[in-house]
C-alpha cells in the first residue's frame, strides 16, 4: 500500500514514532502511514525557488512533536501541516 501512494523520485528519511506511525521523507513531501486507519497522509514540503528540497531527517521530542530537518529549513508538523522554521526554535 505504502509503496503504490508514495510516488517520489528520492525517499532519504524513514522514522517509526511512539504511536507506531511510519513517516517517509521524499523530494516531493512527507507522508505518514497510520497503521491504525491503514491511511496515507501526505505533507507538502514548502517551496524553494530554485532548490529541490529533501527530507534528511525525522526527530520526535519528549512532548511527541515530530520535527522534520530538510536540506534547507527545519519544519515542525503541526495537525496536518508543517510549520518552517530557518533557525533552531529554543522548545526543540
Amino acid at each position: 500500500m505504502l509503496k503504490n501512494n508514495v510516488k517520489q523520485n528520492f525517499t532519504q528519511a524513514f522514522f517509526e514514532d511512539s504511536h507506531k506511525n511510519l513517516w517517509v521523507g521524499t523530494n516531493g513531501g512527507v507522508f505518514r502511514y497510520d497503521r491504525n486507519q491503514k491511511k496515507i497522509i501526505k505533507f507538502d514540503i514548502p517551496k524553494v525557488k530554485g532548490q529541490e528540497l529533501r527530507v534528511m531527517r525525522f526527530l520526535e521530542d519528549k512532548n511527541k512533536t515530530i520535527w522534520v530537518g530538510t536540506s534547507a529549513f527545519l519544519l515542525k508538523i503541526e495537525g496536518k501541516t508543517l510549520r518552517t522554521y530557518d533557525k533552531t526554535p529554543n522548545d526543540i
